[in-house]
């Protein structure tokens, strides 16, 4: 017996000690996958506001800012042309995740509910997943509406994602049937029911879709090079990607400058800090709803 109680001591310190390294090297690998990630925002921050002659004749990471100064944010924000861009990306952020969410939602609850050809409907939209008209009839679509070049060409087209309306129709699939069988015993219509009795016992899903749709509406810029003409109405996404892509920086005041070997400097300093200025909103708004992700993801993806 006391041999027995020996090799069990001795089992379980092995299965501890081996389960403790397998930890260690998962925590050591998370580590360096999470700095992988991280340290191209930092070299864009610090890149951002160090001096932009360094930056440019840098050719490896920086780790660290180098004569600190704010030059590009000031030169950005002196044009009228970026402020505009931002705020137009504001608008099509508030207005089409508004609009977004009020669509998968109801849609959502009323596939989640056992009714006549339901079926049918969830067959036709995923469908849609895996085949589309394509971009050309889609274009004439949009033109057939009278859309192009309208602020609207970026929102109306873009009602339902159907992946987060599957997540969110399967979140109210859990939601147990007896407490909305009880409401509707007392007298609660269907869409009380889903606003104050399923609703708020899904707020988590509800909340990572709603930053799905917020990220894809802030870094769109496909649809707005397609259907607007106008740079008034451009989103920040297209004017950061003429001065990453096209390496245009015309609509940035920077005609004072009149050595080339300046002008270029300021261009490669003006990129970073646009850079900087399209992350900062969906890194503030991440930790916000980073506590959600776990419960709404999973919660959403039980079954289908």
């Amino acid at each position: 017996m006391k041999e027995k109680a020996k090799n069990k001591v001795k089992t379980h310190k092995f299965v501890y000690l081996s389960d403790l390294i397998v930890n260690i090297v998962l925590s050591v690998i998370a580590v360096a996958l999470g700095l992988l990630c991280l340290y191209p925002v930092i070299h864009t921050l610090w890149a951002s506001i160090s001096d932009p002659v360094y930056v440019r004749n840098n050719k490896g990471l920086l780790l660290w800012p180098v004569d600190v100064t704010f030059e590009g944010y000031k030169l950005i924000f002196q044009n009228d042309g970026l402020v505009i861009s931002i705020l137009n990306s504001i608008f099509y952020v508030v207005f089409g995740v508004l609009y977004s969410m009020v669509f998968t939602v109801v849609a959502a609850y009323v596939l989640s509910r056992k009714l006549m050809l339901n079926g049918i409907f969830m067959k036709m939209i995923v469908f849609t997943m895996f085949f589309s008209g394509g971009m050309l009839p889609f274009y004439l679509l949009v033109s057939n509406l009278g859309l192009i070049n309208s602020r609207w060409a970026l929102i109306l087209p873009y009602a339902i994602s159907p992946w987060n309306m599957i997540i969110l129709r399967t979140a109210f699939k859990e939601v147990p049937a007896e407490i909305v069988d009880s409401a509707e015993l007392d007298g609660a219509g269907t869409l009380r029911v889903m606003v104050t009795i399923c609703l708020p016992l899904i707020k988590a899903t509800v909340a990572i879709i709603t930053l799905y749709y917020i990220v894809g509406a802030w870094n769109s810029w496909f649809p707005a090079m397609m259907f607007l003409r106008d740079r008034d109405k451009f989103p920040l996404q297209l004017i950061i990607r003429e001065i990453m892509i096209l390496n245009d920086t015309s609509n940035i005041n920077i005609d004072n400058i009149t050595q080339s070997e300046e002008v270029l400097n300021n261009r490669q300093l003006i990129k970073y800090c646009s850079t900087i200025v399209a992350m900062l909103p969906m890194l503030v708004i991440f930790p916000f709803v980073q506590k959600h992700f776990q419960e709404g993801v999973f919660v959403g993806s039980l079954k289908a």
